[in-house]
């Protein structure tokens, strides 16, 4: 009995209409999924194209970096004065400010 009741098939009668309409349902998922696959594939190609002019920019910035050292290390130091800095007071402040104002 066992084996009759695997080999059964459960028949279910469908009018024209509603056999016609669950037909567009079926097809319009299948649609619907190789849209989303298309779409994934899409997506997938473009974030390999990024991923590669991202390598290449970091290589880029690398080699611009290691030259940048290079001059760095190249070019001779050069020797600014220092800012001459003088601490004034504020007695001396209101001085300048005073004869300043004449």
């Amino acid at each position: 009995m066992k084996k009759k009741e695997k080999d059964s098939f459960i028949h279910v009668k469908l009018e024209y209409g509603e056999a016609k309409q669950s037909k567009r349902d079926l097809l319009a998922s299948e649609a619907d999924i190789i849209n989303i696959i298309q779409s994934m594939n899409k997506f997938i190609a473009i974030r390999e194209i990024e991923l590669g002019l991202k390598s290449k920019f970091y290589r880029e910035i690398k080699k611009i970096a290691m030259e940048v050292k290079l001059l760095e290390l190249n070019l001779p130091q050069i020797r600014a004065p220092r800012p001459i800095t003088r601490h004034l007071d504020e007695k001396q402040m209101e001085e300048i400010k005073t004869k300043g104002g004449d």
